[in-house]
């Protein structure tokens, strides 16, 4: 199974708690990582970068190697290394079918036309330039590509995403860690985005917001003004005018609608009505650091600084009916002779059944 990012957090956590003893002692750690949920996690994570990476076009090839042997070419690719399944490949001929690459094993295989269609050049980050219309538009002999390997042998052409991404499944009864990715790729990056990376989490922090609104008299059939609000600050050089993100505004609405539809407008407007400080103490009972929390409007946008990992950790108090949890990952942890010395007993949801052991 290739899970590196959950791999690195259980080492990691081993030396916690038995120190060099983690390397030498033969200990046989079980995490609560189901292997077909972190496959399905691992292929949805790069295939959806993939997938955004080639809306915003292709970036060209990672060098130009024209003119040499084939021993020559095969020298070169031995100095690449695949990347989140992705192989590096030279072109050795471009036809009107597509092109042929020569791999690091000395084969040479066919990539067909139909999967280079997507690489329209490069420009901005606003802009591509024309669609190709034939395989030398986009490739020519010598180039360094990548390509991928499909289910039924074939090969698809592709290129190291430049975005990144990450990916965190909790059971949302016991906290425990059911699927991880940190990035793309462990051997790209060890640094993982899922517990490492804080990030402003946008429209996914509103709930937080309507949450405290309910527990403070709020209904879901009370109506909100969504309309234009100048705020001012002491702090700022201008007056801010926060809009919605397509511009308009739709008046008075009713919570269960705004939370919907995202209207910024009247998450600021319940923000302002409860109060900063008191819905920053309503709040931090979902987990979260105060010091990752604004004390200011822009809170109701999402601007907190918070990791997947926190994320997770607080919706999964939605989804579990209101009780905190706290993620975990080993589930069990035994001797070089199988004498279990540890293992986890969460408190769970109750009237939820646990989950099977992987």
């Amino acid at each position: 199974l290739n899970a590196p990012y959950i791999a690195e957090m259980a080492r990691a956590e081993m030396v916690g708690r038995y120190g060099s003893e983690a390397y030498t002692e033969g200990y046989n750690v079980t995490t609560t990582v189901p292997s077909h949920l972190q496959e399905i996690a691992n292929d949805a994570l790069r295939q959806g970068l993939i997938s955004y990476d080639q809306r915003h076009g292709y970036r060209g090839p990672e060098s130009r190697l024209p003119g040499m042997t084939r021993e020559a070419w095969l020298a070169e690719l031995s100095k690449y290394r695949s990347i989140g399944g992705l192989e590096p490949a030279i072109v050795t001929q471009v036809e009107k079918s597509g092109i042929l690459v020569l791999r690091r094993n000395g084969e040479e295989q066919a990539v067909p036309w139909d999967s280079m269609k997507w690489a329209r050049p490069f420009l901005n980050t606003n802009s591509l330039g024309p669609r190709p219309q034939q395989p030398a538009d986009v490739a020519a002999v010598g180039d360094v590509v990548r390509v991928q390997q499909q289910q039924d042998g074939s090969l698809s052409f592709v290129q190291i995403p430049a975005a990144q991404s990450a990916l965190v499944s909790l059971d949302p009864n016991s906290g425990a860690i059911e699927a991880l990715v940190g990035g793309f790729s462990f051997e790209q990056s060890n640094y993982n985005r899922a517990v490492q990376a804080k990030r402003q989490p946008g429209s996914s922090f509103k709930p937080f917001i309507y949450s405290a609104a309910l527990d403070s008299g709020y209904t879901a059939a009370t109506l909100v003004n969504d309309a234009p609000i100048i705020l001012s600050d002491d702090y700022l050089s201008q007056k801010w005018r926060p809009k919605n993100d397509n511009n308009t505004f739709l008046g008075p609405i009713r919570l269960r609608e705004a939370l919907y539809r995202s209207r910024n407008l009247v998450s600021i407007r319940l923000l302002q009505d409860m109060g900063v400080s008191r819905t920053l103490d309503y709040i931090q009972r979902f987990g979260f650091d105060e010091q990752d929390l604004p004390r200011n409007l822009s809170l109701a946008l999402g601007t907190a600084s918070l990791t997947p990992m926190e994320i997770a950790e607080g919706w999964a108090t939605f989804a579990n009916g209101g009780y905190k949890i706290e993620p975990y990952l080993i589930q069990r942890i035994e001797d070089r002779n199988g004498k279990t010395l540890f293992r986890a007993n969460r408190a769970r949801v109750p009237g939820s059944e646990p989950s099977e052991e992987n």
